[in-house]
């Protein structure tokens, strides 16, 4: 978390009181943080802004900080399975003879999240390759909330490397497997180049059969930030097809299919 204060009257400079601490729960003590416990000071106006994971969460390699209400993290990677969120809450402004309230955070998430199924019809498949292409996974955000966020120096996934990949998976007939587990990406403002290399073989079947599916032929044009994305790959003796369902905050769906 970070924080200050003003001066109500704006003539004095901003006064530093939290700088990339860490904010814990515990059962028996709630909210605490370190370096000694800080008093509201009347008169003055704070800001606060917050991270989701800790930065020490987030690891050496990520690097963070927050400057004047933005928010810049640096060599962020996804595929770790940190669910990366913001929050602020500014313009508090403490007066004599009144509590103060208890300051409260709402984060907004920062990344997508999605799912790759594969759903079997008719007869029994396995799964020899399976792996996701050509999407960002690696990059740098800013974000601050008047201006919004932007990914900076992204990588993507690619046939060479080893993530967002899996293999020598069953299913049976009437089955459906998640083959990722729970996966969290950039948001993506054009899902061209973007697909899905997959090869497998029925029951009985000694050679695979491959293909590679795009992702961007559906009525999900790009991944938000906050939303969910579920991509299922239906295999049958008959075709390959695959579905996507989209769900945001509110639940509200929509699929298609093609093949």
């Amino acid at each position: 978390m970070w924080g200050s204060y003003r001066h109500t009257s704006g003539t004095d400079n901003d006064v530093q009181i939290f700088d990339n601490t860490t904010v814990t729960y515990g059962s028996g003590t709630g909210w605490t943080y370190g370096g000694g416990l800080l008093y509201w000071q009347s008169g003055n106006t704070y800001d606060f802004y917050a991270l989701y994971p800790s930065t020490g969460t987030l690891g050496d390699a990520v690097s963070v900080a927050c400057t004047d209400g933005t928010f810049t993290v640096k060599n962020f990677v996804a595929t770790k399975g940190h669910d990366l969120m913001t929050a602020e809450r500014t313009n508090i402004v403490i007066e004599a003879d009144k509590a103060p309230e208890s300051v409260s955070f709402k984060f907004s998430h920062r990344l997508t999240r999605l799912a790759f199924n594969i759903r079997a019809v008719g007869r029994g498949v396995t799964v020899t390759s399976f792996k996701v292409n050509g999407v960002t996974y690696k990059g740098d955000l800013t974000w601050n909330a008047s201006g919004g966020s932007s990914w900076s120096n992204t990588a993507k996934t690619n046939d060479s490397d080893a993530l967002l990949a899996a293999k020598d998976i069953s299913i049976t007939a009437g089955e459906t497997r998640n083959m990722l587990g729970d996966v969290l990406l950039l948001p993506h403002t054009d899902l061209t180049g973007t697909e899905i290399a997959v090869s497998y073989r029925f029951e009985g079947e000694t050679a695979d059969r491959n293909s590679t599916v795009n992702l961007s032929g559906g009525n999900a044009k790009q991944w938000d930030a906050g939303s969910q994305y579920a991509y299922t790959l239906t295999v049958s003796a008959a075709s390959l097809a695959i579905n996507v369902k989209v769900l945001d905050w509110d639940e509200q769906d929509t699929s298609v299919s093609w093949q």
